[in-house]
């Protein structure tokens, strides 16, 4: 059975904007003009784990964090009653 892939998810309102994750991972993050990181969904989708692993242990606000999609579904998760 194939692992499906994680996803990456960025909390706007965690993020502090210190701009550590758009230097250590530039191929999926970037700062908005106001300093604050965006997250460039299909290339972060895309990207190889370690990459990912990357931008989530470079943030200081843990803003950025993996969403396992193979239990996004599981009881007590987003929207399952």
């Amino acid at each position: 059975m194939e692992r499906q892939a994680n996803v990456l998810e960025l909390d706007q309102d965690k993020c502090q904007g210190y701009g550590i994750c758009a230097l250590a991972a530039p191929e999926l993050l970037s700062l908005d003009d106001y300093g604050m990181a965006v997250l460039d969904g299909p290339a972060a989708e895309a990207a190889p784990e370690r990459l990912q692993r990357r931008a989530v242990l470079s943030c200081p606000a843990e803003a950025i964090r993996f969403v396992d999609m193979a239990g996004a579904d599981a009881p007590g998760g987003d929207g399952a009653g």
